[in-house]
């Protein structure tokens, strides 16, 4: 808390302080105590020492205690403003003084400037600020001491004197340069043009101008030196009044003016030649134009704005400047100025055009095989100015076109099969010419297809064929094959085999193979072979000898069938030795093969395979025997009596191949008899 400003009168205690950070002044001034023992010597009103009086344990004191005592010291003056040797003008200047005193009575000032004296001015303390005007242009230019006054009521008297510097005089201006009715035409007068003096012993400050004519003029603006092109251009034509302005640093102000002629008419150009946008190449361009002015001064061009040529009649743009620019739109600019320097400009844009055509060949590409029909061709001709294109077959006639398309037919139809050279030609109307080539092919020709492998009724198996084909094409593109008459095709770029799969899908018997080959401008050509399938193994009748057949020493004949168109060789074995090959289809069994076998059952197996490899086989169990019965007559014995009744015989015979029993008695008919058992015929 801050307690300031407060009248502590007649308390039994006037405070008591037991807190934290309470003041007891504010830092310049704080409360009245009517128990102060202190004393005010300055007359300040502040107490010189603190009252400390204030009970409590935060130990508190009033540092600027209010009081006053008697009125022992004069007035004392303090002046702020102005200071020693300020600068002041024609206007009063202000003041800022501090005057302290109990018992202050009366203030007053007055001027002094070394002869002259003013009479006191008094006025209000902490009232009046400024120095009465009149009394002010009393004293004249140069050094003015001002005095300030006060008094108390006790008749004390005090003063304060400060002296400042009083400027009136307006600075001086003189216009040595433009002289009175110079002339000057659209450009502003320059720096060149002035020759401006200032003088002012206190400094310029600020320096401005203005332009006026009979009806208009113009706002202030800063002198620079120069009159600015935007503030000449508010004045028309005519006589001019320029108007420069200075003040010091009090506020005196000062001019001076004079009066100038402004001709604003410019130089006529007319351009007859060259025209716009006209097409120029490698050599300069010839010019001609009018240039009307009564004070013309002189004629100039540049390109592009570059450098300024002077020139003093029509001829020609400067070689080297032209060579310097590259092609394009280039601006060619005359211009013309007076002796007032009003300047005018005429351009004009030609077209400056040294690179040929670029020509850029699509299509066709290189070495691009083409063949009966004439190729289509693309080409990007890109020139600003372009004039004819064409094109020529090796070098012959010239074909001319306007847009993109096809090779002249009948042109085309005149070459054999060889590389032909097109070449796309192209020049500007400036007769800048290039070309560019490309190489194609003409080939009418189909392939040639040789097939080496498989020949002719060639038979294949269940194993797909292999094949060789030799096919010449220079351009060739693309070669395949069918076993299906064109059903499904069969691409290959080396010889191989048939594809299994298609060769699986076919029936047993001939098969076209047809080999195609094609080039790239589709000429199509065609070889084709007839072999034959044969997956079936040969069918093998065995007519004779039958199953069970029974043979003797002599080795049998046999009669065989066979179905098979691709029969390749036929063979036999017995019992599964050795395999005798054999041809036809009737024959006899090997005799010394029959000798070497055992007696008893002879497996006869009869084999056949076709070209492809396919083998089957048929057999026939027969019967070797090459042993007569063994016979054992068990009843009657020998020596035994028989009387008239025909005796019973019994027999036993040892023969697997038993065929026919007889018997003859005394040599007897022979009668035969079936069964081992039985009786001897009773006649």
């Amino acid at each position: 808390n801050i307690i300031s400003k407060n009248n502590f009168t007649n308390n039994y205690r006037h405070a008591k302080d037991v807190g934290y950070g309470n003041q007891w002044d504010n830092g310049s001034i704080g409360n009245y105590w009517d128990n102060y023992t202190g004393v005010d010597t300055d007359d300040d009103g502040i107490g010189d020492s603190p009252y400390t009086y204030i009970f409590g344990s935060a130990g508190s004191q009033d540092n600027y205690p209010i009081w006053r005592d008697s009125d022992d010291i004069a007035p004392q003056i303090t002046i702020n403003i102005p200071n020693p040797n300020d600068l002041t003008g024609k206007k009063s200047p202000t003041f800022n003084i501090k005057i302290t005193d109990q018992t202050l009575n009366s203030t007053w000032y007055r001027l002094w400037n070394g002869t002259i004296l003013t009479t006191n001015s008094s006025f209000g303390y902490l009232i009046d600020t400024e120095i009465d005007q009149n009394i002010w242009n009393e004293v004249g230019n140069g050094t003015v001491t001002i005095n300030f006054f006060a008094n108390d009521s006790l008749g004390r008297l005090t003063y304060k004197n400060v002296t400042v510097r009083k400027d009136i005089y307006n600075p001086l201006i003189t216009i040595n340069k433009p002289i009175e009715n110079e002339l000057f035409g659209i450009k502003a007068p320059s720096a060149d043009d002035f020759n401006i003096t200032f003088e002012d012993p206190n400094d310029i400050d600020n320096k401005w101008y203005m332009l006026s004519n009979k009806t208009d003029n113009t706002t202030n603006h800063t002198w620079n030196g120069y009159i600015d092109q935007g503030v000449w251009d508010e004045i028309f034509n005519g006589t001019i009044n320029i108007k420069i302005f200075a003040n010091d640093s009090v506020g005196n102000i000062g001019f001076a003016e004079i009066s100038v002629k402004k001709d604003i008419h410019i130089p006529e150009i007319l351009i007859n030649y060259p025209n716009e946008y006209q097409i120029f190449g490698s050599n300069a361009p010839n010019f001609n134009v009018e240039i009307t002015d009564l004070e013309l001064d002189v004629m100039w061009y540049s390109l592009n704005g570059r450098n300024n040529i002077t020139f003093s009649s029509n001829g020609t743009i400067d070689q080297a400047e032209w060579n310097s620019l590259i092609d394009g739109i280039i601006k060619i600019t005359f211009y013309a100025n007076n002796t007032l320097d009003n300047k005018n400009s005429e351009s004009v844009d030609v077209i400056k055009d040294t690179v040929s055509p670029i020509i850029n060949i699509i299509s066709p590409n290189p070495d691009e095989v083409f063949g009966t029909d004439a190729p289509n061709f693309i080409v990007e001709i890109i020139d600003p100015n372009l004039d004819v294109i064409w094109y020529s077959l090796n070098g012959g006639e010239n074909i001319t076109f306007t847009s993109n398309g096809t090779i002249d037919q009948t042109k085309w139809s005149v070459f054999s099969d060889e590389i032909i050279t097109i070449i796309f030609y192209a020049n500007d109307t400036l007769g800048n010419i290039d070309y560019e080539s490309v190489d194609v092919i003409k080939d009418t020709v189909s392939p040639i297809i040789n097939i080496i492998s498989p020949n002719p009724d060639d038979v294949f198996g269940n194993v797909s064929p292999s094949f060789i084909v030799e096919i010449s094409d220079p351009n060739l593109d693309t070669i395949w094959y069918t076993v299906d008459g064109g059903v499904n095709n069969y691409i290959f770029t080396d010889n191989g085999s048939i594809n299994q799969s298609a060769w699986n899908s076919l029936p047993e018997g001939n098969v076209v193979l047809r080999f195609y080959a094609n080039d790239s401008v589709g000429n199509i050509e065609f070889a084709d072979v007839t072999i034959r399938k044969d997956v079936n193994a040969p069918i093998i009748a065995i007519n004779n000898p039958q199953n069970s057949d029974v043979i003797g020493a002599t080795a049998p004949n046999f009669d065989i069938s066979i179905d098979e168109l691709n029969l390749d060789k036929t063979w036999y074995s017995l019992n599964g030795g050795s395999n005798i090959t054999f041809t036809g289809l009737i024959g006899t069994i090997n005799q010394a093969a029959w000798n070497s076998l055992p007696e008893g059952n002879v497996d006869l197996r009869f084999y056949a395979n076709d070209s492809v490899g396919n083998i089957e086989f048929a057999e026939v169990t027969i019967r070797k025997d090459v042993n007569a019965p063994i016979i054992t007559i068990n009843n009657p014995q020998n020596n035994d009596v028989i009387g008239a009744t025909a005796p019973n015989f019994d027999i036993s015979i040892d023969e697997l191949n038993l065929d026919k029993t007889w018997y003859s008695l005394n040599g007897g008919i022979n009668i035969t008899f079936t069964g081992l058992i039985g009786t001897i015929n009773q006649a």
